[in-house]
């Protein structure tokens, strides 16, 4: 970020500019939508303010009964003052109470990282908290999410030893496929079952 918010916002979007083209009628499309992101972005407290990290991964070692695992993550955005951490997951999205509670796993992966020291040294980050910032073309809304960071724990543990004790794989298709990358892997190419 320079010391300039308007320099910043016209960096970005004339990068978005140079883009669009690459993807002819689409791109036109999306672009109203890309920019009002944007400026929504660059003129929100995000936005005027530098992060200590950007897409921080984290790999997260479990034990899982004596048969240790990891879980991959990335963290959109870390913001880092004293010794307290915050933790920041972009959704391009309007807020609503339901799809929020459902982000509180992932969430809960990222603070898990903080507390090991993943996310920084360990013992240096004394405390962390965990934000959605809902991003539309109009607004920016950050609201806070606490995760039961021992659920998720005992839950991803008895998932790992669930699919260790599989023999033959027989993954079930529902809504949430829909936005998920791996589909294709589950069920071949998704066909909205």
């Amino acid at each position: 970020l320079s010391e300039n918010p308007d320099l910043d916002r016209n960096r970005v979007l004339g990068i978005l500019d140079t883009l669009i083209p690459c993807y002819g009628e689409a791109g036109r499309e999306a672009a109203i939508i890309a920019r009002g992101l944007v400026l929504s972005y660059t003129a929100s407290p995000l936005g005027k303010s530098e992060p200590w990290q950007i897409e921080a991964e984290v790999n997260v070692k479990f034990e899982g009964n004596g048969r240790p695992f990891f879980v991959r993550g990335f963290a959109d955005r870390v913001d880092r003052s004293d010794n307290e951490v915050s933790i920041i997951d972009f959704k391009t999205r309007k807020y609503s109470a339901e799809a929020h509670a459902g982000y509180s796993d992932q969430l809960a992966l990222y603070r898990i990282a903080a507390s090991r020291g993943v996310l920084g040294e360990l013992g240096c980050l004394s405390f962390s908290r965990s934000f959605i910032a809902y991003l539309t073309y109009d607004d920016v809304k950050i609201v806070e999410i606490e995760p039961d960071l021992p659920s998720f724990e005992a839950n991803i543990e008895a998932t790992v030893a669930a699919i260790r004790s599989e023999t033959v794989w027989r993954p079930v298709s529902g809504s949430a496929c829909e936005d998920c990358g791996f589909s294709v892997l589950c069920h071949g190419a998704f066909s909205g079952t």
